[in-house]
């Protein structure tokens, strides 16, 4: 017996959408720039994303100019290597999209909520040139796929005429990450150093982080996908999950996150504390590896530090 929570689309905020577009003839930006309440004294669709700190507080940071355009801008732009919007029909979604239906549903029905998701009738969504890539989901570890899952939005289908392959890996930011085997190697360097202490390893990620980066209106044209049975087309207005460039440009963020903690200490947090250390701090887009002796102060500290940088 089913006994588990049924989650539905915001009709109703659908149905105002779709018939705010065909009463109004609303082009898909001027339709998006309302969803996402910019207005010409407040243009950026994330209203919590501030520039004005960023010069001082990441200085020496080796992306920041490109943060700081991002985060002027409140969103990310594209070139796409192909003239016009190639627009087609909606596409059927992948097997599992109606497998782990419940769990889509629930993603599309939070990004309604949190602006990330624009969802309009299918009817309304022909005014507008739009690609379509289909939903796939894929299970995530220790949730329940009925309830939770990971959405991807496949924008590699269909081969050779798709989002990503139209994308123009020059337009994306350059981006260099460390092998995974400098945490082994800070570990062997923190039992040199000292023996006798307990090493502790601590895994922190952003939650939902390529929500927090939305896209330029005019990008967003790419990012369309479909939900059959409900008839509305839904259009993705933050950094997709199945983009070739969402990593990237949400990276930009995230090892601005681990350099704010690599130039904190216990004594920088608390100057009545000794410890003078500066933190370590492992980056691999959202996820941040921190790897430290357990002694005085100094997990809790590095474990402030990470929430500090990620609110910053």
């Amino acid at each position: 017996m089913w006994n588990k929570p049924v989650f539905l689309l915001d009709h109703e905020t659908t149905r105002a959408t779709s018939s705010l577009v065909a009463n109004t003839n609303l082009t898909l930006e001027e339709t998006i720039r309302v969803w996402r309440g910019q207005t010409p004294a407040s243009p950026t669709p994330n209203k919590a994303l501030n520039s004005k700190c960023f010069e001082w507080l990441l200085h020496g940071y080796d992306h920041l100019d490109q943060l700081i355009s991002t985060a002027t801008h409140g969103w990310v732009q594209h070139e796409f290597r192909v003239a016009g919007i190639p627009y087609n029909r909606p596409v059927p979604n992948h097997k599992s999209a109606s497998v782990m239906r419940n769990a889509l549903i629930r993603s599309i029905r939070k990004g309604q909520r949190d602006g990330t998701y624009l969802v309009v009738s299918k009817a309304v969504a022909e005014y507008w040139k739009l690609h379509y890539s289909p939903f796939g989901c894929v299970e995530k570890a220790d949730a329940d796929p009925d309830i939770e899952a990971r959405v991807i939005h496949d924008l590699s289908s269909p081969a050779g005429s798709s989002t990503n392959a139209w994308s123009d890996q020059d337009d994306i930011p350059k981006l260099v990450y460390e092998l995974v085997d400098v945490i082994a190697r800070r570990i062997i360097e923190l039992k040199i150093a000292n023996p006798s202490l307990l090493i502790k390893l601590m895994k922190g990620d952003v939650n939902s982080a390529y929500k927090n980066l939305h896209v330029h209106e005019a990008v967003s044209a790419y990012f369309a996908g479909t939900i059959h049975d409900e008839d509305v087309v839904v259009i993705d207005l933050a950094l997709p999950f199945g983009w070739t460039s969402s990593a990237a440009h949400y990276g930009v963020f995230g090892k601005a996150i681990s350099f704010l903690v690599r130039h904190e200490s216990p004594n920088s947090l608390n100057p009545s504390d000794p410890d003078a250390a500066l933190f370590f701090c492992y980056d691999w887009v959202d996820d941040h590896g921190l790897v430290e002796h357990d002694t005085g102060n100094r997990l809790a500290a590095c474990d402030s530090a990470l929430q500090l940088a990620m609110v910053a």
